[in-house]
C-alpha cells in the first residue's frame, strides 16, 4: 500500500491558511506551481510479517488446608518479524492526475528488519478461602529480546548501516479478591503489576512499568445488575512507541520510529455499569443498559533522560475524560429483536501539550461526538437469521482523530444487511 510522504507539512500549511496548500491537497493546483516545484513523494509501505510460537497451559484442582484451589500454570514461546523494503516514487500532480517522474531507493529507515523473541511463564492460583471469599494470586515472568538491522540503499542488503538491540526481563505480581456479602451484594478489589516493552527499534530502553489498583461493588437481582469500580494506575515509567500516526517529540522534533520515555504518570477514574429489564412477559422483554467511564490522566513527573518533550502536568494524549453508552431493546419470545444504541465520547487531546498555558490547541483536540446505531434481526428458521444494522443513524460527522496527517472524521451512515447460518 502507498501513502503521501510529508503530508503533515501540507496539512500544517493548509491549517495556517495557505491557499496553495489547500489547492494542492484538493488536486486543483499542479505540484510544479507549489513551493519549490518538487514532485510529490509517494512511498511504498511494503512489509512482510511473520509470527509463530507455541503455548501450553495446565490446570490442577486440589484442596489444601480446607481450601479449594484451582491452579493454572502456563508457558509460551513466541517469535515475530517485520521486514520493510519501502522505496519512494516521485510524481508530479498535473491537472489533478499523477505523472510518474522517478523512484528513489529506500533510506536505511525504510530498509530494515526487526525481530523479537519472547518467553513467558505464569502461575495463577484461584483460592476459595470460604463460601464468601475468593482470592486469586498470580505471578508472571516475561523475557523479550528484540533486534533491528538497517541496511544501506542496496536491495542486496550486503551492507549493514546500523544495528540495535533491546532486552526486557520482568517478574510481575497480581492479587485479587471478591467477597459475597449476600445473594445480591459483592465486593471486588485487586492490585496488578503491568508493563509494556519498548518498540523493536529501541536501544537499551527499559519497559513501561505500572501498578494498577481497582476496588468496586456489584449488586445483582433477577432483573437489575449494577456495578461501580474505581481504578488507579501509577506509571513509574511511561514509554511511547513512535509511529507516523503518532510521532514522539524528542528535543522538540517529531520522530516516527523507535521509542521514548515520557516520565511518570497517573490514570484514575471510575466505571459504572447498569443493566435493567424494564418490562417482561411470556411474549417479550425490554432490556436497558448504560455504561459510563470517567478518566483523569496526566504526567506527574517529566522524564529525566531521553529528550522527551513531556512536562509535569501534561495530559496523556488520546484519553477522553467522559465516555458513555446506552442501549434499549425489544426482544420477542418468537426470536426477533431490535435495538437502539447511543454512544458518547468527550473531545480529547491528541498531543500532550494541548492543555498548556498559551498553547494554540485549535488543531490539537478532537470534537466530542454522540452517535446513534440501530439493529434488528429475525429468525427465518432454527438455522438461519436475517439481520439489518445501521451505524451512525443520524449521519453525524465530527473530527475523531488528527493523525496521521490532519483531521479525520468518524464513519458516515453505514447500513448492513446480512444472513447468519448455523451448521
Amino acid at each position: 500500500w502507498f501513502k503521501l510522504s510529508g503530508g503533515d507539512d501540507f496539512i500544517e500549511d493548509a491549517n495556517a491558511g495557505d491557499a496553495d496548500a489547500i489547492a494542492l491537497l484538493n488536486g486543483t493546483l499542479d505540484s510544479a506551481n507549489y513551493g519549490s516545484g518538487d514532485p510529490l513523494k509517494i512511498k511504498h509501505n511494503a512489509r512482510d510479517y511473520e509470527s509463530y510460537g507455541i503455548q501450553t497451559e495446565l490446570e490442577w484442582k486440589f484442596e489444601l488446608i480446607g481450601m479449594a484451589h484451582a491452579l493454572d500454570i502456563g508457558a509460551r514461546w513466541h517469535e515475530d518479524e517485520v521486514d520493510r523494503y519501502q522505496p519512494t516514487e516521485r510524481y508530479h500532480q498535473v491537472n489533478g492526475s499523477l505523472a510518474y517522474v522517478s523512484t528513489d531507493l529506500p533510506s536505511s529507515s525504510n530498509n530494515r528488519v526487526q525481530e523479537a523473541e519472547a518467553v513467558s511463564f505464569f502461575l495463577m492460583d484461584h483460592i476459595e478461602v470460604t463460601d464468601r471469599l475468593d482470592v486469586t494470586v498470580g505471578v508472571r515472568y516475561e523475557d523479550i529480546e528484540t533486534d533491528e538491522t538497517r541496511y544501506s540503499d542496496l536491495k542486496t542488503r550486503d551492507v549493514v548501516a546500523s544495528t540495535k538491540s533491546n532486552s526486557t526481563d520482568e517478574v510481575l505480581l497480581a492479587l485479587g479478591a471478591t467477597y459475597q456479602f449476600n445473594d445480591n451484594w459483592s465486593m471486588l478489589a485487586g492490585v496488578h503489576e503491568g508493563f509494556a516493552p519498548a518498540d523493536g527499534g529501541a536501544q537499551n530502553l527499559d519497559p513501561e512499568e505500572s501498578v494498577n489498583w481497582e476496588v468496586g461493588f456489584r449488586f445483582n437481582t433477577e432483573r437489575v445488575a449494577v456495578e461501580a469500580i474505581g481504578f488507579f494506575s501509577d506509571y513509574s515509567a511511561s514509554v511511547q512507541n513512535c509511529t507516523v500516526a503518532k510521532p514522539c517529540k524528542i528535543n522538540g522534533v517529531n520522530q516516527d520510529f523507535g521509542s521514548v520515555k515520557n516520565g511518570e504518570a497517573e490514570i484514575q477514574g471510575i466505571e459504572l455499569l447498569t443493566t435493567v429489564e424494564l418490562s417482561s412477559s411470556a411474549e417479550y422483554s425490554i432490556p436497558l443498559s448504560f455504561t459510563y467511564t470517567y478518566t483523569d490522566a496526566e504526567y506527574t513527573k517529566a522524564a529525566s533522560e531521553g529528550g522527551s518533550s513531556v512536562q509535569k502536568g501534561d495530559v496523556l494524549a488520546d484519553i477522553p475524560e467522559n465516555q458513555w453508552a446506552a442501549s434499549i431493546g425489544y426482544v420477542a419470545a418468537a426470536g426477533w429483536n431490535t435495538y437502539l444504541n447511543a454512544s458518547y465520547q468527550d473531545s480529547f487531546c491528541v498531543d500532550t501539550t494541548c492543555d498548556r498555558s498559551g498553547v494554540d490547541d485549535r488543531f490539537l483536540e478532537t470534537d466530542d461526538i454522540l452517535v446513534f446505531d440501530a439493529s434488528a434481526s429475525y429468525p427465518l428458521n432454527q438455522a438461519a437469521t436475517v439481520y439489518v444494522k445501521v451505524d451512525n443513524l443520524l449521519d453525524d460527522q465530527e473530527i475523531v482523530a488528527r493523525a496521521p496527517y490532519g483531521a479525520r472524521a468518524n464513519k458516515p451512515r453505514t447500513a448492513y444487511v446480512g444472513l447468519k447460518v448455523n451448521f
